[in-house]
């Protein structure tokens, strides 16, 4: 009992000398408290004025059990059987929507969108937006001309070599290689794009933060049309391959069926009459031709309706939750927050100063 009531004490004397403490060096923790609440207010001034709109949708892929059983049926009337194979091909999942959106060939197909600007009669590309009309906040030139500054001098002192007369490998103009002018859109378009994929309720969220609300709308509304091509594409690129097939096959056959059908009514039109065995023989050839061919086109015709209805079929439907909007107020900064998370983290790291150096001024 002893121990414990001595502990007490103890704890209770370092407490009040910590805050008597501080109390004495109440000017320096309301200096550097004051000094982070500064710079705080300083780095909201600094910042761009943001919007950001969003859209909220749920991806999905046409139900076998309902959209396949019906189709099967319809299908089997016209002696279609369109058999168990169902959607066929396998579908992205939205974890790595984000990934897509990332990638180098989907940043440089938004690039060559078209928008419009006030500050433009003409609509222009997104390109053309970062390169030329995009004006960086004050923060943007502050990091780029400090914690930059090293990257500046690399790339002035940097001596290029440039080879002429040479022509590029085959493989190597396969490669997609970034010039200068697309590396800011390229870094920008990244920057201001965000995919938000919620795997519990499945659905996704895409937002576009700008400094104007109208073009944020704009590029928010491209990238979820070219998102939404993109898992198309892949979605039915198996189906597209078999039905493109198919449909050559057929057009090749319906040509021969068609000459295969005129060779024959044109004999039976210039041989009425005849009954000579060797007549008889070439109608004989000519129909058992023509009975070939026409099983055989009547096949892929049949094919070709199933390969049109699998295509269908595999194609995903995108609900749209929360379609793209023109956001009505700022999503940043938050002024508020900034001016209180300064003034935590600096009255933080003065007491912890204060406290640190104390310490070793004692020792």
């Amino acid at each position: 009992m002893k121990n414990k009531a001595t502990k007490q004490n103890a704890e209770e004397i370092n407490l009040k000398e910590i805050i008597f403490l501080l109390k004495r060096k109440r000017k320096s923790l309301m200096m550097i408290t004051l000094a982070f609440a500064f710079i705080g207010i300083m780095f909201g001034f600094l910042s761009e004025t943001t919007y950001t709109s969003s859209t909220t949708f749920i991806p999905q892929t046409r139900d076998q059990g309902s959209f396949g059983g019906n189709m099967s049926g319809l299908a089997s009337l016209a002696g279609i059987n369109l058999g168990n194979g169902g959607a066929g091909g396998s579908s992205i999942p939205p974890s790595l929507y984000p990934k897509i959106s990332e990638s180098l060939p989907f940043k440089l197909k938004l690039l060559d969108f078209q928008v419009h600007i006030p500050e433009s009669k003409d609509s222009i590309t997104i390109r053309q937006y970062f390169n030329e009309y995009y004006k960086p906040s004050g923060l943007f030139y502050l990091k780029k001309y400090t914690l930059g500054l090293p990257n500046i001098l690399k790339s002035i002192f940097r001596n290029p070599v440039a080879v002429a007369g040479v022509e590029k490998p085959e493989v190597e103009q396969t490669i997609l290689q970034i010039n200068s002018e697309d590396r800011f859109p390229l870094k920008k378009i990244q920057e201001v794009t965000e995919i938000s994929p919620n795997l519990k309720e499945g659905v996704v969220t895409l937002s576009v933060t700008m400094s104007d609300p109208i073009l944020a709308a704009q590029i928010a509304k491209l990238v979820e049309r070219e998102l939404q091509d993109e898992l198309i594409a892949f979605k039915v690129a198996d189906a597209k391959v078999q039905y493109e097939f198919i449909q050559k096959q057929y057009n090749e056959k319906k040509e021969e069926f068609e000459k295969s059908q005129s060779r024959l009514a044109n004999f039976k039109d210039r041989n009425q009459g005849l009954v000579t065995a060797f007549a008889q023989t070439e109608l004989q050839r000519l129909e058992s031709e023509y009975n070939l061919v026409f099983s055989v086109y009547s096949d892929l015709a049949k094919q070709l309706e199933q390969a049109k209805i699998q295509v269908s079929k595999n194609t995903p439907i995108f609900s749209v939750i929360d379609p793209v909007s023109v956001p009505q107020g700022k999503s940043g900064p938050n002024m508020l927050f900034i001016l209180i998370g300064s003034v935590v983290l600096g009255a933080f790291l003065a007491i912890s100063y204060i406290l640190i150096s104390n310490y070793l001024f004692e020792e």
